[in-house]
């Protein structure tokens, strides 16, 4: 299975890649971050951008027969300082976590693609009203509609931190 991994850059990226690779799995891997040179090499492909950018999106759908996706991709406050140059007010969190989880269910949803994994929180349980709380909020809803309304298998998550 060819695997679309959203920020794959991110910390649960390569572990996610590794399994899947174990597994016998290509992984295609979409970032805002370049991957280090151990990541690059066990990707089968790799762009560079922003999930909130539809060109972006969809090109990579366009470009690589993906089968299934993992959406981990998300401002979370964890990494606030590893990309410099994106201030991140509510703007931004709701432009990736929101309009992000929207842009890549829709392209999945037009490629075709009907196994969808949505990473989000727990934070959902104890600070759904806060900045990232809500954003995750939405992007469930998003999910569950996508479940729904294009019959996907949806899978949503919310992993633990150790």
């Amino acid at each position: 299975m060819r695997v679309l991994l959203t920020g794959v850059c991110g910390s649960m990226g390569p572990h996610l890649t590794a399994q899947l690779n174990a597994l016998g799995h290509s992984v295609v891997g979409l970032d805002l971050r370049q991957p280090d040179e151990s990541l690059a090499r066990s990707l089968e492909a790799f762009t560079h951008g922003d999930v909130s950018e539809r060109g972006t999106v969809q090109g990579v759908f366009a470009n690589h027969a993906i089968d299934c996706v993992v959406h981990i991709a998300a401002f979370h406050g964890i990494h606030e300082g590893n990309i410099p140059h994106i201030e991140k007010d509510e703007y931004a969190f709701w432009s990736l976590n929101v309009d992000g989880t929207f842009q890549v269910f829709e392209a999945a949803a037009r490629a075709g693609v009907q196994k969808f994994v949505y990473i989000s929180t727990q934070q959902i349980d104890f600070d759904k009203f806060g900045r990232y709380g809500h954003t995750k909020v939405v992007g469930e809803t998003i999910a569950t509609m996508y479940a729904h309304r294009h019959d996907m298998q949806v899978v949503i998550l919310r992993p633990v931190q150790p």
